[in-house]
């Protein structure tokens, strides 16, 4: 009892650490992630993309065309957080001071905990945003905001551990290139940022099998169904499901990697 008391009182303290190294550039993420991006998202997908693709785009469609651009905020987010852990492991080593105070689980679950938590700050304004700037343009009269917010939570936790996951994996900084051209590309493509299941599943049965392991998925369906209310989507229930299997997963392999990676040093 006094062991985990002690580790819990560190936990906490490196869970403090982290937020003053990060407050410095809070003004900057929250001015580039929960201002610039949603406004410019706004405008693109659910005015001009409505207005090109479509001779008579509605509130509906624009707002699922807005909604799906999420993926992209969180993403982009929790890679540049925990990407860090990447560039420690080549460099200065801080992780070697942490394993010394923290078991190895620990110390991963900490560095998850608290980018997903920044990274549900960040994107909580996304919408709220959207719908200031672009008025009767899109439409959030059926959105059940308490589900919408829990999918917000549970995506950026989520891709907080893939990504950190991709950081233990990744031999060296210079890979970090091959990251976004192999998988994180064919994340983003195929997780619903532009196209929703039933088109994939309607034009490539294969494909809309294939997509269900991409946890990216998940978050833009549930998003997308919370706000429209429509039964074409992703059930919440199932979306939030898949989201904690996913972020558990990944925490898990990201922690054994770790644990491989910090033994050998």
């Amino acid at each position: 009892m006094i062991a985990f008391k002690h580790s819990f009182i560190i936990f906490l303290q490196f869970m403090r650490r982290d937020f003053f190294t990060k407050r410095s550039q809070l003004m900057n993420n929250a001015i580039n992630y929960a201002f610039i991006y949603p406004i410019v998202f706004a405008i693109q997908s659910a005015y001009f993309q409505g207005h090109a693709n479509f001779s008579d785009p509605n509130p509906t469609l624009n707002t699922i065309l807005f909604a799906g651009n999420i993926l992209v905020v969180t993403l982009l987010f929790t890679y540049k957080q925990n990407i860090e852990l990447l560039f420690d492991l080549e460099g200065k080593r801080y992780v070697e001071y942490q394993i010394t105070m923290l078991s190895p689980f620990l110390v991963i679950l900490e560095r998850i905990i608290f980018t997903g938590l920044y990274t549900f700050l960040i994107a909580l304004p996304y919408y709220p945003m959207g719908k200031l700037l672009l008025g009767s343009y899109v439409s959030m009269n059926n959105t059940n905001w308490p589900q919408l917010f829990a999918l917000l939570f549970a995506g950026s936790m989520c891709l907080s551990a893939y990504h950190l996951l991709a950081a233990v994996v990744l031999k060296r900084t210079a890979d970090i290139g091959a990251l976004w051209s192999r998988v994180n590309g064919a994340l983003l493509a195929l997780g619903g940022f532009w196209a929703p299941l039933w088109a994939i599943k309607k034009y490539s049965p294969f494909l809309g099998k294939l997509v269900l392991l991409n946890p990216c998925l998940y978050l833009t369906e549930g998003a997308k169904g919370a706000i429209t209310g429509s039964s074409e989507y992703l059930p919440f229930g199932l979306c939030m499901s898949a989201l904690f299997a996913f972020g558990s997963l990944f925490t898990i392999l990201s922690w054994w990697q770790f644990k491989r990676r910090t033994d050998c040093l």
